[in-house]
């Protein structure tokens, strides 16, 4: 009975250890007002869903980033 708790107890120390990433999401506006991106960041790199919108503020591209990179798909939008 003892080693299983002494499992559990290592396996969730484990796992609270990689439960430190900071997330943050970073908005940029255009002269007029109107959001010109949003990107957002995991502990300082680029991660996730990046938008760029027009002048106007219509969304005109979403890509993907990993580690800062391009990963995944990339949509244009035309208005």
């Amino acid at each position: 009975m003892k080693k299983p708790l002494a499992l559990f107890i290592i396996f969730a120390l484990f796992s609270l250890a990689g439960c430190d990433a900071r997330y943050t999401v970073t908005e940029e506006y255009y002269p007029n007002g109107n959001k010109y991106r949003e990107l957002p960041y995991k502990n300082n790199v680029l991660w996730g869903v990046v938008r760029l919108y027009s002048e106007e503020g219509v969304l005109v591209e979403e890509s993907m980033y990993k580690d800062g990179k391009r990963n995944g798909i990339s949509r244009m939008y035309y208005p």
